[in-house]
């Protein structure tokens, strides 16, 4: 069943709705494809896209923000790039494993003025 036309509503209302908004627009920025994605994620990606260009859609985006040009994680790092142990994953709040072992030491800030 097709539920395009539902999607599309549903995507403009979220856009006009101020506390969703910021989801709505992180939504409709590019994203890149899994290296294998299966069938269904092929079709999945493909209905999302569709809607992410449909005329109603990015006129609705246009009155709130902008669809960038790139993928938001573009300048993630790629698993095969990170140092062992390190996950590709951005962080989630609940994520508190180096908390907890302490191997994680949070970067100092000092002020123009403070001392050392």
């Amino acid at each position: 069943m097709d539920r395009e036309s539902e999607a599309r509503e549903a995507l403009t209302a979220a856009l006009a709705d101020e506390e969703e908004r910021s989801d709505a627009l992180r939504w409709v920025q590019p994203f890149r494809d899994p290296d294998s994605p299966s069938r269904f994620r092929q079709e999945m990606n493909a209905r999302i896209r569709s809607l992410q260009r449909d005329p109603a859609v990015l006129a609705a985006v246009a009155r709130y923000g902008v669809i960038l040009d790139w993928p938001l994680t573009s300048a993630a790092p790629s698993a095969s790039a990170l140092p062992a142990g390190k996950s590709a994953v951005p962080w989630q709040c609940g994520d508190q494993p180096e908390l907890r072992d302490r191997s994680y030491e949070p970067e100092s800030i000092r002020l123009p003025d403070s001392q050392p």
